[in-house]
């Protein structure tokens, strides 16, 4: 070969691997570029970007779960409530929710107890037309009530005739007796004290009755949760006993009737 052409033949050599070189360095240098580019972020791709407020949520995204969405999400116990959000509502909360009636009572939870016992103006008077003269003062045996759960409520009455021939005072009381089950066996547990709180909103006083004058007493009854301390209420018939005591003299009280009555608690 000549010299003129190897000379040539080099220097064509030399510019071939140098534009090779430079090849490589532009693609290295663009390489990654174009591959990002040709990877577009998306909402599906487990990384926050794009001006998203968490991973593959917010801003051009679905919204992020939250504790106001409306749904049961991000290890919630209920609807926007309970795990990371604030507590559920519930019946012992002592919060005034969730359809309650009153705090923690009512709506979706027990029935709230009656805070006062009264009687219609046709209960009344159905009542008294039920009295009888006797020839001493009697009650009026109320009807067996059935199926009353704890935190339910019931009223009833007692009536009292004074079939004495003067004016008399009158003083009502009522007593827990016992209380079984469907086998007739007794509960164990009733305790007398806690379970004549049931009786709590009555308010037996005197009462001031002429000759053959008639009185009406309500009583009223909301099961409680316990029949013991720690012992919670269970299902059978509670039996008590109301009586009365008539003033004879003006210095003494003697027994003069008593009745026993009774409802079932389920």
């Amino acid at each position: 070969m000549k010299t003129g052409h190897m000379i040539l033949f080099i220097v064509a050599i030399l510019m071939i691997s140098a534009c090779s070189q430079v090849a490589e360095q532009q693609q290295s240098q663009t390489g990654p570029q174009t591959q990002q580019q040709v990877l577009q972020a998306t909402c599906d791709d487990g990384i926050k970007n794009q001006g998203e407020e968490g991973i593959d949520c917010g801003g051009p995204c679905k919204p992020c779960p939250g504790c106001t969405d409306g749904i049961k999400n991000q290890g919630e116990e209920g609807i926007d409530c309970g795990g990371p959000c604030g507590a559920c509502a519930s019946c012992n909360d002592s919060i005034k929710n969730q359809g309650e009636e009153k705090v923690d009572c009512g709506g979706p939870c027990k029935p709230c107890p009656i805070e006062k016992y009264e009687l219609s103006t046709a209960d009344q008077e159905a009542l008294k037309s039920k009295l009888k003269l006797n020839t001493q003062a009697q009650f009026l045996r109320p009807s067996y009530v059935q199926g009353l759960a704890p935190g339910q409520s019931y009223v009833f009455a007692l009536g009292i005739t004074n079939t004495l021939f003067e004016n008399s005072t009158f003083y009502v009381n009522l007593k827990f007796l016992d209380a079984r089950d469907l086998s007739n066996n007794h509960i164990q547990g009733a305790d007398e004290t806690t379970i004549m709180r049931w009786f709590d909103k009555n308010t037996f006083g005197s009462y001031r009755l002429g000759k053959y004058e008639q009185a009406f007493i309500p009583v009223g009854v909301t099961v409680g949760d316990e029949i013991g301390p720690g012992k919670e209420t269970v299902p059978g018939t509670y039996y008590f006993r109301a009586y009365i005591k008539y003033q004879k003299t003006s210095y003494t009280v003697d027994d003069f009737a008593n009745v026993e009555f009774s409802f079932r608690v389920v």
